[in-house]
């Protein structure tokens, strides 16, 4: 997320928030919140970190019964995403209180006040740093709406049941092509241990784990939460073989037994840029935690340049395949 959207946030707020009992969706390091008793909602894990580091307590669930004075909503881009989020954020404002929800112009911020419209929600409504920001009361919503609302938003079934997902994690309705192209790809046998960097709602781990009987442990590891749950549903029937893991995956320090191989599909994207230096640290973290010899099994846009890194960290890197604007890179140490 860019900063406009924080900048906005922080003029937005209110004047006097001492004492007030404050819901942060979406929440990032944000000042003028020290007199208020926030609660702060945070999924992605680099931005929970952040938080930590400021002592701030951090939920990844929504509260249940709670009402606050003030809801400050940083608003997702995805549509059925950003209706959930104001809908869960109405439904937990005291009789008094006020939703202050922020979006950039061009991630989905032309559509916050009228989206309230539809729900029968009245709200005033600022332009500033590029963003929209809406003001609004619970008072008149149509309950209906916002019904709909959460149940459209909430975790279900997609691709005709295969899988289980939730909008606003990256690609949730889809069966992203790199991912299936890796898959294709991959090699005639896998075996020990494994993980898959940035599993996303478990695609390609279930692919993995459906073909080689022979895995002993596969490390799921991802950033977002939200997707890490729903990976874990959806490999629940290898329960016995998996290990979820919460993490950040650029500044990686928690403890796995030596991999034997990893496979992956980075993302490389932060905002609207694409942005091959996450890719690049996910690359070093896999060599760092692999034994000699092991396998790295990589998918990426042909666009972004990743082969000097993988050059320059690897024994040995050969491309297998190219396709349909991906390309396939194994990589042995």
């Amino acid at each position: 997320m860019s900063h406009e959207p924080l900048k906005a946030l922080s003029w937005a707020l209110p004047e006097d928030l001492s004492g007030k009992s404050v819901l942060f969706v979406g929440a990032q390091p944000l000042s003028g919140l020290s007199e208020a008793d926030v609660t702060y909602l945070q999924g992605f894990y680099p931005f929970v970190q952040a938080l930590e580091r400021q002592g701030a307590s951090v939920a990844c669930d929504w509260p249940n019964g709670e009402m606050y004075d003030v809801v400050l909503l940083l608003a997702p881009q995805n549509l059925l995403a950003m209706q959930y989020q104001l809908a869960q954020s109405l439904l937990r404002l005291a009789d008094d209180g006020i939703l202050i929800a922020v979006a950039a112009n061009d991630a989905g911020g032309k559509r916050l006040g009228k989206l309230l419209k539809s729900a029968g929600v009245a709200y005033d409504e600022e332009a500033k740093e590029k963003c929209r920001i809406v003001f609004a009361r619970k008072e008149a919503a149509d309950v209906g709406v916002i019904q709909d609302w959460i149940t459209h938003g909430s975790v279900q079934p997609i691709l005709d049941g295969a899988y289980m997902s939730q909008p606003g994690i990256y690609g949730w309705d889809k069966l992203d092509k790199g991912s299936a192209l890796l898959a294709e790809h991959l090699p005639e046998k896998l075996k020990g241990t494994g993980a898959d960097f940035g599993c996303g709602y478990g695609y390609l781990a279930r692919q993995v784990l459906t073909r080689y009987e022979s895995i002993k442990t596969l490390y799921c590891i991802e950033a977002d939460h939200n997707a890490l749950a729903c990976a874990k549903e959806n490999l629940s029937d290898y329960a016995d073989k998996t290990e979820f893991i919460w993490a950040d995956l650029t500044a990686f320090t928690a403890r796995l037994k030596t991999l034997d191989w990893v496979v992956m599909n980075p993302p490389f994207h932060e905002g609207k840029a694409a942005d091959s230096e996450i890719g690049k640290a996910f690359i070093s973290t896999a060599h760092r935690l692999m034994r000699k010899n092991a396998q790295l099994y990589m998918v990426a846009n042909t666009h972004l340049p990743y082969e000097a890194h993988l050059q320059d960290t690897f024994f040995k890197v050969e491309k297998a395949a190219e396709g349909s604007g991906f390309k396939v890179l194994i990589c042995t140490k």
